[in-house]
């Protein structure tokens, strides 16, 4: 009898798997003994990554129950098709939510609700942070705390009961990472647009830097501007949800062959004087503490979490769950969705997770930026395993195909690696890991 929850891939789906945008994908396997794998158990359609996104599996395999459709597979990996169905672990939610320890004073019980963190600028120079619940002011000293840098540590295991349709959403009202203007590079007719003019999507005058130039003009690059920091610690405007994509042309079919169709251009707004510096959402990290205990997040409703998920710890919902990557390579958070998981990752910076990322139904991994052309590309770094438990068939909000696990990262490298510091389930407390029988023998 073995461990039924851990999967032999790092990516295994009951649904298709469908990877719209990307640079390419990566799996090196989970030991010496097994290479890369993708696997799914869905019939018809079922993996789709079409060109140009080149897929190295190191002498792995796309396994599918249905048909798979990876033009651009390195030559030393196969398809399998017409699969016979694997019997994946399955994480039980509810049980982990029906023995969670919510009456003990270790766990604190959260009313459903918008829990923001905002800041103020003392006499002194320095910041002081403070939580609002639904615009009212709130102590949160009992479960988190703040950082020098305005990070919110969760330091004790929450609990959010069922309120009607209510979810809850930690966010921030601020910003506390500048991004450095540069020029941007030069690219045969034309500059590429800045960093910062990119990000906040305004046209690059505003960045300092003319984004044309006409063709076989060679004048020289102008000198790069002094490094743009806030004069003051002044509060930089952040959005305070997560982006709502805006419908693109309908999707070919999942494994028709045909490459996918360009993205709609992006609507540029009215120029605004806009404060020169950016920045990434701020870190939501589990502490671990108290003699190693693990910190948890149980919730009977959807989880919004905007800022940057980090640390060593867990959230376990029966709702939808959703979070923006973090970029800290020691961060093995496990996020067990009931429902739908949407994770966003941001395009210029690596993203890391060595946890897991598993759901009961679709599994989103999209930008934390809107669609642009950039300069500067990242990796989203996968040291734990990805697992769509799929079971309603229900039509994924971002695309007309019905996949279990999709992508749309236009400018990062996908990359599953072999993880470190993988996160143990059984350290969530309600947590009963499943078996399974892989085989029996007499012995005489």
């Amino acid at each position: 009898m073995v461990r039924g929850d851990f999967m032999n891939s790092h990516l295994s789906a009951e649904g298709p798997v469908v990877i719209k945008n990307a640079i390419s994908y990566e799996d090196s396997g989970i030991s010496d003994d097994k290479k890369g794998l993708i696997i799914t158990n869905a019939d018809g359609n079922s993996v789709y990554i079409p060109s140009p996104i080149s897929v190295n599996l190191h002498g792995g395999k796309v396994v599918s129950c249905g048909i798979a459709y990876v033009p651009e597979l390195e030559p030393n990996d196969s398809i399998i098709n017409n699969s016979v169905k694997e019997d994946f672990g399955k994480i039980m939610i509810d049980k982990i939510m029906n023995r969670c320890p919510k009456s003990s004073p270790d766990v604190k019980i959260l009313t459903p609700g918008n829990y923001k963190v905002t800041r103020t600028l003392n006499n002194d120079g320095i910041y002081s942070y403070s939580m609002l619940y639904n615009g009212t002011p709130y102590d949160c000293s009992s479960w988190a705390e703040f950082d020098p840098w305005g990070n919110l540590i969760i330091k004790e295991s929450v609990y959010v009961p069922q309120n009607g349709t209510n979810p809850i959403t930690i966010q921030f009202d601020y910003t506390n990472e500048t991004y450095i203007l540069n020029t941007g590079y030069k690219e045969p007719g034309h500059w590429r647009t800045p960093l910062l003019a990119r990000l906040l999507s305004i046209p690059c005058a505003y960045g300092a830097v003319g984004e044309h130039r006409p063709p076989g003009d060679e004048t020289p690059d102008p000198d790069p501007p002094a490094t743009l920091m806030p004069p003051t610690p002044t509060r930089v405007p952040t959005r305070t949800s997560l982006p709502t994509n805006t419908p693109g042309p309908t999707n070919t079919p999942v494994g028709s062959g045909t490459p996918a169709p360009t993205s709609t251009a992006i609507e540029v707004p009215t120029p605004t004087q806009t404060p020169l510096s950016v920045s990434l959402a701020p870190k939501i990290i589990f502490d671990v503490g108290n003699n190693g205990k693990r910190t948890t997040i149980y919730s009977e409703t959807d989880v919004e979490l905007l800022g940057r998920v980090s640390g060593i710890g867990a959230v376990v919902t029966r709702g939808k769950t959703g979070i923006i990557g973090s970029n800290d390579q020691s961060s093995s958070v496990a996020i067990i969705s009931g429902k739908d998981l949407e994770v966003r990752a941001n395009p210029y910076i690596n993203t890391y997770c060595n946890g897991i990322y598993y759901s009961d139904d679709d599994i989103y991994f999209l930008e934390s930026e809107h669609p642009v052309e950039a300069s500067n590309t990242g990796e989203f770094i996968i040291g734990g395993f990805v697992f769509s438990n799929n079971i309603n068939d229900d039509i994924n909000p971002h695309n007309p195909d019905k996949s279990s696990i999709y992508f749309d990262l236009p400018y990062n490298k996908i990359k599953f690696v072999r993880a470190l510091n993988y996160y143990h389930l059984d350290k969530i407390s309600g947590y009963e890991f499943p078996v399974k029988l892989v085989s029996w023998q007499e012995l005489k």
